[in-house]
């Protein structure tokens, strides 16, 4: 499942902006710009996702982290399936939730793909790089600012 994630590479400038700023201090921020961006995508898949049991959409939810400073990853968002629930199988047991949102989203031999993470990614990653860009921005605005200017 690769093929869900994206990454914005490139932006020269805003690293080296970002190096001026504290590290942790820095990472916390991005890390709080980029949840603020994925609730745009959380909410779609929650409104998406095929009700049956309502387990799939009780295990949608986001994490984060921020980077351990052994790699160029100074934050990270994950969307999609991150709670631990157990989905039933109508036979008395059950079974990961990840295997039954894998099977909703592209589809089984007996059961046709019912997509609603990558929808959901497609139709708000604009809105969701527009908010990464726009906070992140106004953030080093502030940093950049010259001192005696009221900001930081």
């Amino acid at each position: 499942m690769a093929d869900n994630f994206f990454e914005i590479k490139g932006l020269r400038e805003l690293e080296s902006a970002l190096l001026k700023l504290d590290a942790i201090e820095g990472a916390e921020q991005l890390r709080g710009d980029l949840m603020t961006a994925s609730k745009l995508a959380l909410d779609d898949m929650k409104i998406g996702v095929p009700v049956d049991e309502g387990d799939l959409r009780r295990a949608i939810g986001r994490r984060s982290r921020i980077g351990t400073g052994r790699g160029v990853t100074v934050a990270k968002v994950f969307v999609g399936i991150v709670r631990k629930v157990r989905v039933r199988d109508g036979a008395g047991g059950a079974r990961s939730v990840n295997q039954a949102a894998i099977a909703q989203e592209y589809g089984t031999k007996n059961h046709p793909a019912q997509p609603y993470i990558r929808p959901a990614f497609k139709r708000n990653i604009r809105g969701i790089i527009d908010s990464i860009q726009r906070s992140t921005w106004a953030r080093l605005r502030q940093v950049r600012a010259p001192a005696g200017t009221g900001r930081r």
